[in-house]
């Protein structure tokens, strides 16, 4: 073994304790409380998985085929209660007779073993009939974009921790001869992502997977950004975005506040993305994250969105208030007029031109910056260049007092907010109008 290896396995555990710590102890924990019978854990490293087995587990043997690695495996088996029998031997080529363990474990190994498929032939081989594999691994996203940004950092990962991490590993599991029968895909705790640089979360949603960040606690409150923005930190101090005002809205609520799909860091697979696809989208977010029915906050687009929302899934929605999101639902309103040659470039434009509509927002001092803003954001979350996919996707709405006025006599039961000197912004104003309609009409109330 070089230098690498020693250096990796001198500083593995220290590299590893921000992830430990932010959760990944604990996915080792519940997939280990699995375990029974005689274990068998390949590839086992430093030995962070040793003190989580426990319950039905009657002997544990461990191999790991690097000695930098086993110098400290032996050492961190020395200090469990019932100490576990540690040989050096690498994954594809496992020391062992025929279905000799009831358990096999795999934590982070399959990822980096060179020889995958014979691996997994090599753990079928030794499982007892009906024994069960348990894993954690770094696999291929099912995300075409960020399976794309795994291919193009994958040697970096290699060349650094010895990692492939865009393999298919349950292809390979499958052709291998197993049944997959429970599976949870997410995130570890802590890994370098585009997600968890903006400090948000993912949850399965709809067929995608949506980025959100949450403040506060209370009643749940779902907030919805306008067209051009997300809920990212590059965001704060921007007028068009909720961002700054978070922090108050959680005073009073639990806030969820997503990336619609296409923007910021929630990913779009393709196809269309009308309002019916981002009003589907929250009602599964809310379903996915089990929230009792929500109140609905939009700005912009946003606004739009929750009222399909309300039209659509009726059932779901305590409370909503649309700010500035109501124009789309009268053919006369100014923004009908505007869209085509502010983002496609002429009156008669059938698609998105993303030249034209950078060069008009522009020549517009208060909405460059918010484009400067959308570009960097939405290129940073998924690669350069996204921000012309999203233009062809969504595009910004404005609202006048007197389509305000004509949407609320449509109304059977609302209230009309107008806040006079208030652009097409976001503040602090709008908030505590919106923090006073909501507490009217949250359970609590």
């Amino acid at each position: 073994m070089g230098l690498r290896s020693r250096l990796f396995a001198l500083t593995y555990n220290r590299l590893m304790a921000s992830g430990e710590k932010a959760g990944l102890a604990e996915i080792r924990a519940k997939l280990l409380a699995r375990a029974c019978g005689d274990v068998l854990e390949v590839g086992a490293g430093t030995g962070l998985n040793l003190t989580h087995y426990a319950g039905e587990v009657n002997t544990v043997t461990v191999t790991e085929p690097d000695t930098s690695m086993l110098r400290r495996l032996e050492r961190a088996g020395g200090r469990t209660a019932s100490p576990p029998t540690i040989l050096r031997a690498p994954a594809e080529d496992l020391p062992f007779e025929d279905a000799t363990f009831d358990t096999v474990v795999s934590t982070l190994v399959l990822c980096g073993v060179d020889d995958q498929p014979r691996a997994v032939r090599e753990i079928r081989r030794v499982l007892k009939p009906g024994g069960r594999l348990l894993f954690v691994e770094h696999v291929r996203s099912d995300d075409a974009a960020a399976a794309r940004r795994q291919d193009r950092i994958n040697w970096l990962n290699r060349l650094l921790v010895g990692c492939d991490c865009n393999r298919p590993t349950l292809e390979t599991l499958e052709r291998g001869g197993f049944g997959v029968d429970d599976i949870v895909h997410g995130e570890l705790p802590k890994s370098p992502s585009f997600v968890r640089r903006r400090g948000a979360k993912l949850v399965r949603a709809n067929g995608i997977d949506i980025a959100y960040t949450e403040a506060g606690d209370g009643p749940p409150l779902i907030l919805l950004h306008g067209a051009l923005a997300s809920t990212g930190p590059v965001w704060a101090g921007s007028p068009v975005a909720f961002v700054d005002h978070m922090h108050t809205l959680g005073k009073h609520f639990r806030v969820i506040a997503p990336d619609t799909r296409g923007s910021g860091a929630t990913v779009h697979p393709g196809g269309p993305a009308t309002f019916d696809v981002l009003a589907d989208d929250v009602a599964a977010l809310t379903e996915a994250l089990q929230l009792d029915r929500p109140m609905i906050a939009g700005f912009s687009e946003g606004g739009a969105t929750a009222t399909y929302l309300a039209l659509r899934h009726p059932g779901i929605v305590r409370a909503l208030v649309n700010y500035a999101g109501f124009d789309i639902f009268d053919p006369e309103a100014m923004a009908h007029q505007g869209v085509r040659p502010m983002f496609g470039g002429s009156p008669d434009a059938a698609t998105a031109d993303p030249d034209a509509a950078e060069r008009t927002f522009q020549s517009i001092p208060p909405m460059a910056a918010t484009f400067a803003t959308m570009k960097a954001d939405y290129d940073d979350a998924q690669g350069d260049g996204h921000w012309r996919t999203y233009l062809g996707l969504f595009f910004d709405r404005f609202c006048t007092v007197e389509a305000a006025c004509a949407a609320y006599r449509t109304l059977p039961a609302g209230e009309l907010g107008i806040v006079p000197g208030t652009g097409h912004e976001i503040t602090t104003q709008i908030i505590d109008a919106m923090t006073a309609f909501l507490i009217r009409h949250s359970p609590t109330a």
